[in-house]
């Protein structure tokens, strides 16, 4: 499954914007109020048409009164603001090998909000909207949904999920004897799929029952806990691994009746998950529990899971929380150790940007959106000032350095020694207080 492009019609702020994306991983960017978290809430709205179709539980669409874009009318000296409709937000993509169009509208502030699907056609140009339960052409759809009721269907489904800013990790008391009697369905792959860290304990109870799994299979054949690696558990881990390398992955200990974090490093001990910080947490959770889903999800596929799952995953703030290093790793990961999902994340960071090509990165501004010239390889600094438009030092140490430099120019040397004085007190470190100081000594040596 791939989102090709989205149109946002009277949502929000935005009267009408489109955006193409990236079939891989896009990172919405742009200054605090320029509509990142807007544009994901609304690819959100879209996958409720497409979980509708699954019979997976959804949150109602469009529900929520100020979704509708206010367009300030003047009655005289007195300004009024009204809600605008028709309010649309419709999708392009592919699924199940199919070009497909779906959405969902609202044409008025008191009409129920609907989900419109594609029964025909194949794609942007092609189809007509009409009300059926279905996005995909009617006789597959039937033939795909009979067999997935009746569970006998070895279709490959896509993940959907979103995971928003305010998400927690937080895993409450463990409960053995639910997670030793849980009988997992695929279609628990989508629990709360709409704010996926909500569904924190249900992470927490399946590493519980593949750990007890895992047990009774060691038990069984004598073979040592740790060397069992053909299991989901195993998998799971694996991906974690696959983007930090520096952990082996999480595993539940009996004795203590807590979550632990395991390191490569034999001198380094495991960490109780309650205990990590919440970078780490948040980076654990949300790997963690993208792959258990899969495995959930498409069991048929096997160790290839990893690898050949589809599907659209949306996170609010990737950054959230996080060391610059693993921002940068985090970003390569995701796309390594999940090659079919495409990713939709929002993004301030520097490092994260810097690891993707231009056409990744949509800009959002008043004029609507664009890409940036260059990015990937870029320094912080280089995307600070070239890509977000941000001044890279503090403008007072700016303006000293512009100062600095003038003087240099004009051989006034007492001037620029007085100006790198100013400076090394303000930030000592900075590199062009060093390279003043070379430009001082070479006019010193030839005399201008």
């Amino acid at each position: 499954m791939k989102i090709a492009t989205v149109r946002l019609e009277n949502y929000r702020r935005y009267s009408d914007l489109t955006i193409n994306f990236n079939a891989h991983f896009n990172v919405l960017a742009g200054v605090n109020g320029s509509g990142k978290t807007t544009i994901l809430n609304a690819l959100c709205e879209t996958f409720t048409g497409f979980t509708q179709f699954l019979q997976v539980k959804s949150p109602a669409i469009l529900k929520d009164a100020g979704l509708a874009r206010l367009q300030a009318v003047s009655n005289g000296h007195q300004l009024r603001f009204e809600p605008q409709y028709p309010l649309k937000v419709q999708m392009w993509g592919e699924t199940f090998n199919q070009s497909v169009r779906w959405g969902v509208k609202k044409e008025t502030v008191i009409a129920v909000a609907e989900v419109d699907h594609l029964v025909s056609g194949n794609g942007r140009n092609g189809g007509g909207y009409e009300p059926p339960s279905s996005i995909l052409p009617a006789h597959l759809a039937r033939d795909i949904s009979r067999e997935l009721m009746a569970g006998e269907s070895q279709q490959t489904l896509p993940l959907l999920l979103f995971y928003r800013a305010r998400r927690s990790w937080d895993q409450g008391q463990p409960d053995e004897l639910h997670a030793a009697q849980e009988r997992n369905s695929r279609f628990d792959a989508y629990s709360s799929w709409w704010d996926a860290s909500l569904a924190a304990s249900s992470l927490q109870s399946w590493v519980i029952g593949k750990c007890l799994e895992r047990y009774q299979k060691s038990s069984e054949s004598g073979i040592a806990f740790d060397a069992i690696d053909d299991d989901e558990l195993a998998l799971v881990n694996g991906a974690l691994a696959a983007v930090f390398p520096g952990y082996k992955g999480l595993r539940y200990d009996m004795k203590q009746r807590t979550l632990f974090l395991e390191k490569n490093e034999a001198f380094e001990p495991a960490s109780p998950f309650s205990n990590l910080s919440d970078g780490q947490k948040s980076v654990v959770g949300l790997l963690v529990d993208m792959a258990r889903r899969m495995c959930l999800l498409n069991p048929h596929l096997g160790d290839a899971v990893m690898r050949d799952t589809p599907g659209v995953v949306l996170i609010d703030e990737l950054d959230m929380h996080l060391h610059p290093r693993w921002q940068r790793d985090l970003t390569r990961g995701l796309q390594q150790a999940f090659p079919s999902l495409q990713f939709i994340v929002s993004s301030h960071s520097p490092q994260v940007l810097g690891e993707l090509q231009p056409e990744q990165i949509i800009l959002l501004n008043v004029e609507g959106t664009a890409h940036p010239e260059a990015s990937y390889g870029l320094d912080s600094s280089k995307i600070l000032e070239e890509v977000m438009d941000a001044p890279v030092c503090a403008e007072m140490v700016e303006e000293k350095l512009t100062q600095l430099f003038e003087a240099l120019a004009r051989n006034e040397i007492a001037v620029a020694r007085d100006h790198i004085a100013t400076l090394s007190a303000l930030a000592p470190k900075l590199p062009e207080i060093g390279r003043a100081k070379a430009i001082i000594s070479r006019k010193e040596i030839i005399g201008r």
